[in-house]
């Protein structure tokens, strides 16, 4: 199936298995959220095993964590750490930098750890780890968040 996005680009999405259910949902000229690996062949645009996304998604890096087989679903799971971040992010990052009281300020941990460009807090580099406003600053981010674990 083709579809093209706001600037015009044509992207294939690609589905295995029975897509009836997905298409029949679809309709010509109305806006769709999917989330997918997306790759140039032959100068085209694919995506392939495209999901369908909350529209809340839409124009945002989505975490993507995996789901507890049978225990608890992707989305459940995605939906209850962004809740939790918020309730214990000022606590979780006073954590870190406590850990770290007798041997480095803040801003030293997270020169310590290469915490991406503009993250000014442990507060903020988590939220980047978990919301991060594109995939770059997301791989980073969690990178960084890896070496506080190493460190600990």
């Amino acid at each position: 199936m083709d579809i093209r996005l706001q600037d015009a680009t044509r992207v294939t999405l690609t589905w295995f298995g029975d897509v009836r259910d997905i298409t029949a949902k679809l309709k010509i000229g109305r806006a769709v959220a999917v989330q997918g690996e997306l790759r140039v062949f032959n100068g085209r645009w694919f995506m392939s095993s495209p999901a369908r996304i909350e529209h809340r998604w839409q124009g945002r890096c989505r975490p993507r964590y995996p789901s507890m087989n049978k225990v608890m679903a992707a989305d459940t799971l995605r939906d209850r750490v962004v809740s939790l971040l918020r309730t214990h992010l000022d606590e979780a990052a006073a954590r870190i930098v406590g850990m770290f009281e007798d041997l480095a300020t803040e801003a030293e941990i997270l020169e310590a750890i290469d915490a991406p460009v503009g993250t000014e807090s442990v507060q903020r580099l988590l939220v980047r780890a978990h919301c991060p406003h594109d995939p770059l600053t997301g791989e980073r981010a969690i990178a960084a968040m890896e070496r506080v674990a190493a460190m600990i």
